[in-house]
C-alpha cells in the first residue's frame, strides 16, 4: 500500500499547508528554533525505534544488532574521513532510496515513482539554493565545485517532476494525482521562501519523519507486538540518548550546516537499511 492511499496523507497535507502559511510569516531566527524543536520531537524519534525492527534483520539479538548498527556508523564516519566525495554520493543515494520507498511503501525502491520522488525531494532545494548548497557540499568534502549551473538544474528538476507526475497519472495512483500535485506545489513554495537548512529540516520532518513514524508503529503492531508502552518508551529512551549526544557535540564542536548534515548521514545509513527490511515486497 502506498502512503498516498492513506487518509493520513490527506490530513498531513492539510496540516503542512496550514503550517507552511504560518511559518512563512515569522522571522528566520524563529524558524530555525522551530525546525530544531521539530527535529528533536519528530525527526530524531522516527529513527529511535530501529531496535524494535531488528527481527526483520539477521541480527535479532539486541546486543548484536546494536554492535552492527554502531559499526556501520563508525565505518561510514571513516569513509567521510578518507573519501568524503564518495561518502557524500552515498548519502545522496541512500537518501533518494529511503525517501522514495517510504512514500510508496515497497522494497522495490528502484521503481520510477519512488526513485523520482526521492530524487526530487533532494534536487529541488539544492537547485533553488544552489550557491548555499554547493558551499555546504564543499565544507563537507573539501572539494569546491562550479555552482553557475543553476539554470541547467532548473531544467533538469522541471523535466524530472513532469516525468514523475505523468508517470503517476498513468498508473493506479491516478486518483491521488491531485494530492501529489498539491504536495509538490507546497514543497516548491516552501523551499523557495525558506532558507536551505531550516527549510529542508522542516520538510524532512513533515514529509518524511512524521509519516515514517506512523508507518513504523504499524509495522510494530503487525509483528504481534501490541504493547504501545514498549514502542513509545523505547522511542523516548533512544531519543533522549541521541539528543544528549547531540548536545555533547554542540558543546565541543561548532554545529555548522555541513557538520549537521554529516551527522545526519551517519544516522541515515543504518536507519535506512533497517527500514528497508520492514517494507512490503510490493
Amino acid at each position: 500500500m502506498s502512503l498516498l492511499h492513506r487518509p493520513l496523507y490527506t490530513m498531513l497535507l492539510l496540516f503542512q499547508l496550514a503550517l507552511l502559511l504560518l511559518l512563512l510569516l515569522i522571522d528566520d531566527n524563529i524558524l530555525f528554533f522551530i525546525s530544531a524543536v521539530f527535529l528533536i520531537l519528530v525527526g530524531i524519534p522516527h529513527g529511535a525505534v530501529d531496535v524494535l525492527h531488528r527481527h526483520h534483520t539477521r541480527f535479532k539479538k539486541l546486543s548484536v544488532f546494536l554492535a552492527v548498527y554502531i559499526s556501520v556508523i563508525l565505518l561510514y564516519a571513516l569513509l567521510w574521513f578518507w573519501l568524503p566525495v564518495l561518502a557524500l554520493l552515498l548519502f545522496m543515494g541512500i537518501s533518494v532510496v529511503h525517501f522514495g520507498e517510504t512514500v510508496f511503501e515497497s522494497k522495490q525502491w528502484y521503481g520510477l515513482k519512488p526513485m523520482l520522488w526521492g530524487l526530487l525531494f533532494i534536487l529541488i532545494p539544492v537547485t533553488i539554493h544552489m550557491e548555499e548548497a554547493f558551499a555546504i557540499f564543499a565544507d563537507m568534502t573539501s572539494v569546491y565545485t562550479v555552482s553557475n549551473v543553476q539554470n541547467t538544474f532548473y531544467v533538469i528538476s522541471g523535466a524530472l517532476l513532469l516525468v514523475h507526475l505523468v508517470y503517476v497519472f498513468m498508473t493506479e495512483e491516478r486518483k491521488f494525482f491531485a494530492l501529489l500535485l498539491l504536495q509538490w506545489i507546497l514543497l516548491i513554495l516552501w523551499f523557495w521562501f525558506t532558507p536551505l537548512l531550516e527549510g529542508f529540516l522542516m520538510a524532512f520532518v513533515l514529509w518524511h519523519a512524521l509519516p515514517s513514524l506512523y508507518q513504523q508503529r504499524e509495522v510494530y503492531e503487525r509483528s504481534g507486538s501490541a504493547n504501545s508502552v514498549v514502542f513509545w518508551m523505547t522511542m523516548l529512551v533512544y531519543t533522549c540518548f541521541a539528543a544528549a549526544l547531540l548536545a555533547l557535540m554542540a558543546y565541543f564542536f561548532e554545529l555548522t550546516p555541513a557538520f549537521l548534515f554529516v551527522l545526519l548521514s551517519l544516522i541515515t545509513l543504518p536507519h535506512a537499511l533497517v527500514i528497508h527490511k520492514t517494507m512490503p515486497d510490493a
